[in-house]
């Protein structure tokens, strides 16, 4: 048996401190040796709740599975973990020490297959393991301020790294590879905020990205208002989420997002029952092969992924309003960088249609109205951003582009990799500090690469205009 112990102090509530050490899905926010963490036990996190850990210390990884033995919150938790060939137990202890909370941490590892010999040379290796991990917690949990630090530093926002990378094309394309994101991973500080006391609005979060996305944030426990089409699926979603996370505070609302009247009648629903908004994610999206219109006589991409969110982020403004801080975050797509916003034909009926071309089209024109909303609201507390989550494996890429899904799928991302940007969007300190940018695995990028697609000040002002008179005529 060997047994290490480490003792730190934080600038946070005994509350938060526990929640976040008892929750092992936020391991991975603070320990550079968990790979990833996930909860594989049903309920909120307590007795017998189980967590399976993917480890890398060099060379070498492995699998683990912790188990909450003991849970006395917001004081004492203890865990046993078991992999291959040992078992740990971990004996997490708070006390309130002032402003401060001080966290001890014990590990008595239990190496039954190892020569006594080895142990001067194991347990110096474990000590400084336990060492890192907790330095990896302390600094997760210490007050974090101002603008992450490629805005603070650099006049643009971005990173010149990540500006030479983009302007490279191909640098730039991998970074939306599963390679891009694990790389960018070892630059970012830990997000261990969590959402208890606010209310999250995100709209298509029945499949794919919005799914890893609203497990994330339900985690952090927010009131969570889930917008979807298909009534059935909206329900098992949440029903899943409660089962997964222990937050029962989860609520559907009804509507398909291409049909403007039905984005009016569900905004009243919820402003009637949700006086105060705090994060907006409109995340819904799609991209349609053949050009199809709506009920509304609209094209259903510029109907779907530009307008629809231009008018349920207007209708949502009045509760929005009302939060200390809001945030307001669209999900945008790589694809926007090949396009320039085409403010005459927004609904591509002069060009031949072209399902990839109009999805980027409405993208580019999400991420103007992203810049145009964060310029509208400068003197007031809005962080208003634009995300992509690079390429990501979901049922929608399969659907919709089953050639380039099946070109590149070795590179392809899992949904929660795509989603982590977002959950770190609405969560974090750090992005709600600034406004205006376009993320890429929690760093800021420009919004363009390509000769001849940027919009001039007149276009950016016509697109406003547009979206604007579409709205009005579809009210009349």
């Amino acid at each position: 048996m060997i047994e290490i112990k480490e003792t730190i102090a934080v600038e946070r509530s005994i509350e938060t401190v526990f929640r976040v050490i008892s929750d092992f899905t936020f391991i991975a926010q603070w320990d550079p040796g968990v790979v990833s963490s996930e909860k594989v036990s049903d309920g909120p996190v307590g007795v017998g709740s189980a967590f399976a850990l993917a480890l890398r210390y060099g060379i070498f990884s492995m699998r683990m599975v912790y188990t909450i033995a003991e849970y006395l919150p917001p004081f004492r938790v203890v865990l046993k973990g078991t992999g291959d060939s040992f078992a740990v137990t971990d004996t997490i202890e708070m006390a309130e020490n002032g402003p401060l909370t001080t966290v001890t941490y014990t590990a008595a590892f239990d190496l039954p297959d190892m020569p006594p010999r080895l142990a001067p040379v194991i347990r110096p290796l474990l000590k400084r393991i336990g060492r890192t991990a907790m330095a990896g917690l302390k600094a997760a949990l210490s007050p974090s301020s101002g603008p992450p630090r490629s805005v603070a530093l650099f006049s643009s926002g971005i990173h010149p790294v990540d500006r030479v990378a983009d302007g490279l094309v191909v640098p730039g394309a991998l970074g939306f590879s599963k390679w891009g994101h694990t790389l960018a991973k070892s630059f970012w500080k830990p997000d261990t905020e969590l959402l208890t006391g606010k209310t999250v609005v995100l709209t298509g979060a029945t499949s794919g990205l919005g799914k890893a996305a609203a497990l994330g944030l339900a985690r952090r426990d927010p009131r969570l208002i889930l917008i979807a089409r298909n009534r059935q699926k909206a329900l098992e979603t949440s029903r899943e989420l409660t089962r997964a996370t222990g937050n029962e505070n989860i609520t559907v609302a009804v509507a398909d997002l291409s049909i403007m009247a039905e984005i009016h009648r569900v905004a009243d629903e919820i402003l009637q029952g949700t006086p105060c908004i705090d994060v907006l994610i409109n995340n819904a999206g799609a991209l349609f092969p053949q050009r199809q219109t709506t009920a509304e006589g609209l094209e259903r991409t510029f109907a779907t992924n530009l307008l629809g969110v231009f008018t349920l982020t207007r209708r949502l403004l009045p509760a929005l309003c009302r939060s200390k801080a809001p945030r307001i975050l669209n999900v945008a797509s790589g694809g926007m960088y090949t396009q320039r916003i085409h403010v005459g034909d927004l609904e591509m009926e002069s060009a031949p249609y072209d399902g990839p071309t109009a999805y980027a089209w409405a993208k580019r024109g999400l991420v103007i109205l992203t810049e145009l909303w964060a310029e509208t609201f400068r003197h007031r507390p809005f962080a208003v951003h634009a995300m992509h989550p690079g390429w990501v494996d979901t049922p929608g890429l399969a659907a919709s582009l089953p050639r380039f899904h099946k070109a590149i799928r070795p590179l392809l991302r899992s949904p929660a990799q795509g989603a982590d940007t977002l959950e770190w969007l609405a969560s974090a300190v750090a992005p709600g500090q600034c406004s205006g940018l376009f993320w890429l695995d929690r760093r800021p990028h420009g919004t363009h690469v390509f000769p001849g697609t940027r919009e001039t000040e007149d276009e950016r002002r016509q697109l406003l205009e547009a979206l604007t008179a579409h709205e009005n005529h579809l009210r009349r």
